[in-house]
């Protein structure tokens, strides 16, 4: 598995608006990164607006995965991301909706969390 690193990098996202709709992730994390395992994310501010009926809700991640040999790392980043999940039993978060074997270092959220 491939170690990621994204530095001082500025993004605008907005993942889904009005009546989108978004397929093939069926049960996987929504997010500007879907799912991760054994990434390291540093120095990243992201806004906008993410709504879903998908598993696992983010405004950065989705889901950390976990598995021993793979740690993530979020460190020194900003979510400034309106976070809306509809699914029963789901899991979601203004960083990541969904965190396992994942440090989080230094971080806020700005933006709502809101769930149905």
């Amino acid at each position: 598995m491939m170690n990621m690193l994204l530095k001082e990098y500025l993004m605008e996202i907005y993942y889904f608006k009005d009546d989108a709709k978004v397929t093939g992730f069926a049960g996987q994390g929504v997010g500007l990164f879907a799912n991760i395992l054994g990434a390291t994310i540093q120095n990243l501010t992201v806004s906008g607006i993410v709504s879903s009926d998908f598993k696992s809700v983010g405004g950065l991640v989705g889901r950390s995965m976990y598995v021993s040999a793979y740690h993530s790392i979020v460190q020194n980043c900003k979510s400034n991301v309106e976070v809306h999940a509809s699914y029963t039993e789901g899991h979601a978060g203004g960083l990541i909706g969904y965190a396992r074997g994942v440090s989080v270092l230094e971080c806020m959220n700005l933006g709502s969390v809101t769930s149905s």
